[in-house]
C-alpha cells in the first residue's frame, strides 16, 4: 500500500513537471514572438470569419444595412435615418457603399467592416495589456474578450467597430497617461470617442 501511494506521488509529480515544462516553454515562446502569434492568431482569424461571412446568409437587419447602403447619397441615408427607417447612424451604410466597387460579395461587403473592426479590437487589447502584463496573460485577456463577443465579429452592423474604437480609445487613453506619445493619443482618443 505504501509503496502504491509512493507511485502515485512520483506519477503525479513527473505529470505536474511535464506540465511545468510545456507551460514554461509556452511562457517563453509568448515573451520572444507575443506579436507574431498575436497577428497571425487575426490572420487566421480574419480568413476563417470571412469563409464564414462569405456562406452565412444575411439576416433583416444586415439587409438593412445593405438597403441604407444603396441610398443615392449620405444625405438620402441621413435622412433615412431621421425618418426611422434604421435605428443606428448611418457612418456603418456609408462605409459598406465605399467599399462595394471592390468586394462584390454583396453578404462580405456588409460583413467586412465590422470583423475588420474586430480584429483591430483584438490588437489593441493585446498591446494594451502587454503594457502591464506578461505576455501569456496578454495573449489570454485578448482571447478571452475575443471569445466573450464573437458573434459581433460577422455582423453586418457596426458593432464590430464600435468595439474597435473602444478598445483604440483604451489604448489611446493608456498611452496619454503613461506620456507615451502624448500628442498624437490625445487627438486619436477623441477620434475613437467620436466614432464610437
Amino acid at each position: 500500500m505504501k509503496l502504491d501511494a509512493q507511485l502515485n506521488l512520483s506519477t503525479t509529480i513527473h505529470e505536474r513537471s511535464v506540465f511545468v515544462r510545456i507551460s514554461d516553454k509556452i511562457n517563453a515562446e509568448l515573451e520572444r514572438h507575443l506579436w507574431f502569434w498575436g497577428v497571425l492568431f487575426v490572420v487566421l482569424f480574419l480568413a476563417s470569419t470571412i469563409a464564414k461571412a462569405v456562406r452565412t446568409p444575411m439576416w433583416a437587419d444586415e439587409l438593412l444595412t445593405l438597403h441604407m447602403s444603396r441610398q443615392a447619397g449620405p444625405a438620402e441615408m441621413a435622412k433615412a435615418t431621421l425618418e426611422g427607417m434604421d435605428g443606428q447612424p448611418p457612418i456603418y451604410a456609408m462605409i459598406v457603399r465605399a467599399i462595394q466597387p471592390v468586394v462584390r460579395n454583396e453578404a462580405l461587403a456588409v460583413r467586412l467592416p465590422a470583423t475588420l473592426g474586430y480584429c483591430c479590437m483584438i490588437l489593441c487589447l493585446l498591446a494594451f495589456c502587454r503594457r502591464r502584463l506578461p505576455a501569456a496573460y496578454s495573449m489570454a485577456a485578448a482571447l478571452l474578450a475575443c471569445s466573450l463577443c464573437l458573434e459581433y465579429s460577422f455582423e453586418g452592423r457596426s458593432y464590430g467597430v464600435v468595439l474597435a474604437c473602444a478598445a483604440g480609445a483604451l489604448l489611446c487613453w493608456q498611452s496619454a497617461v503613461d506620456g507615451r506619445h502624448r500628442t498624437l493619443a490625445i487627438p486619436l482618443l477623441a477620434l475613437c470617442a467620436a466614432l464610437m
